[in-house]
C-alpha cells in the first residue's frame, strides 16, 4: 500500500483523520514530484483539496485542485478537479469563478465523459445551491446532470 493509499484510508474513516491523511498524502506527492509520477502528483494534489475543503481552507483547496487540474493530461482527473474548484469556489461565495467553472464543467458534459462517482459529486455540490435557483447555468447544469445520471 503506498502513503496516498494510506492518506485515502485515513480520510474514509468516521470522522475522518484529516491530519493523519495529510501527512500521509504530502509524503505521497513528495515521491510522485521525485519520481517524475505526474498521475501520482495530480491524485495527491486533488486529495489534499479535499483535505482543504474538509478542514474549511477553501482558498487552499482551490489552489491544490488548479495543480490537479493544470497537471491533468485526462478527462477523469480534469473532471475530478473541475467539480472540487467548483466546490471551493462556492464555498469562497466566488459566484464570477463559479460561474467560469460551471460553463467548464457544461463545456465538458457536451465533448467528453464524465465518471459516476464524479457525476455524484458534482450533484451533491450542486445541491449546496438550491438557493440560487434563479441562475441559469445551475439550473442548466443541474437538469442536464439529472439526465446523465438517470441514464446510468
Amino acid at each position: 500500500i503506498s502513503y496516498g493509499g494510506l492518506g485515502r484510508l485515513y480520510l474514509k474513516h468516521n470522522p475522518p483523520d484529516i491530519k493523519l491523511a495529510r501527512q500521509y498524502l504530502e509524503k505521497d506527492l513528495d515521491c510522485s514530484i521525485k519520481i517524475g509520477d505526474v498521475g501520482g502528483q495530480i491524485l495527491m494534489h486533488s486529495q489534499l483539496g479535499y483535505c482543504d475543503l474538509l478542514e474549511g481552507r477553501y482558498d487552499d483547496a482551490v489552489i491544490q485542485y488548479q495543480k490537479s487540474y493544470n497537471l491533468s493530461e485526462s478527462n477523469v482527473s480534469k473532471a475530478y478537479a473541475l467539480v472540487g474548484l467548483l466546490e471551493a469556489s462556492i464555498k469562497l461565495e466566488n459566484l464570477k469563478k463559479s460561474i467560469e467553472i460551471g460553463n467548464e464543467i457544461h463545456e465538458f458534459m457536451d465533448n467528453k465523459s464524465i465518471p459516476s462517482d464524479c457525476l455524484v459529486n458534482l450533484s451533491n455540490v450542486l445541491e449546496q445551491l438550491d438557493g440560487m435557483k434563479n441562475i441559469d447555468w445551475i439550473n442548466e447544469l443541474k437538469s442536464r446532470l439529472e439526465i446523465i445520471l438517470n441514464q446510468n
